[in-house]
C-alpha cells in the first residue's frame, strides 16, 4: 500500500458521525443501566457499610482491574514470568542478604525456610509453567503463593508441615 491508498482505507474504515452517535448513545444507555444495577445491589450495600468505600467505586475498580488483567492476559507469559522471578527471587535475595547483615537471627530463619520451600516449589513449577498456556491465572496464583511465602509466614507454614517431617 502506498500512503494515499492507506488514507483512503482508513476513512472508509471510520464511522459516519451518525453511527457513531447511534454508538455512543447505546453506550450511555447502558451506562445508566448498569449504574441503576449498581445502586439497586443490596450485597454492595454491605460491602459499603463494611469498608466505608463507595459502591461505585468497589464496582469500577473491580471491572477496571479485570480490565487490566484482560489487557496483560495478552502478555502474561512474558509479564507472569518476569513479575512472578523478580518478586519470588530478587527480592528475597535482597532481603536474605539484609537478614544476614542484622544482629536478629529469626529473620535469617524465616529466609532460609523461603528458599528451601522456594526450591522445593522449583521442582514442580516447570511442569505448571507448561500448563500455564492453558491456566491463564497461573501467575496470578503463585504470585499470590510467593506473597503469602514471604510475608504472611506461608513459608514457615509449608516447611514445618511438608518438608520438616520428611527430614
Amino acid at each position: 500500500y502506498n500512503l494515499e491508498e492507506f488514507q483512503v482505507a482508513f476513512k472508509e474504515s471510520l464511522p459516519s458521525v451518525k453511527e457513531f452517535r447511534s454508538h455512543l448513545k447505546l453506550v450511555r444507555k447502558s451506562y445508566r443501566r448498569f449504574n441503576k444495577e449498581v445502586n439497586r445491589n443490596e450485597w454492595l450495600d454491605e460491602i459499603e457499610d463494611r469498608t466505608h468505600i463507595s459502591r461505585f467505586v468497589v464496582v469500577y475498580s473491580t471491572v477496571g482491574l479485570m480490565a487490566l488483567v484482560t489487557i496483560l492476559s495478552f502478555f502474561v507469559r512474558f509479564m507472569g514470568i518476569f513479575t512472578t522471578r523478580f518478586l519470588g527471587f530478587l527480592y528475597p535475595v535482597y532481603a536474605s542478604i539484609k537478614a544476614l547483615i542484622s544482629e536478629r537471627k529469626d529473620d535469617d530463619t524465616q529466609w532460609l525456610m523461603y528458599w528451601v520451600v522456594y526450591a522445593a516449589f522449583s521442582l514442580f513449577e516447570q511442569v505448571a509453567l507448561e500448563q500455564s498456556k492453558v491456566l491463564p491465572l497461573f501467575f496470578m496464583v503463585k504470585l499470590a503463593f510467593l506473597s503469602w511465602c514471604q510475608f504472611l509466614n506461608g513459608a514457615e507454614f509449608l516447611y514445618k508441615i511438608l518438608i520438616k517431617p520428611f527430614i
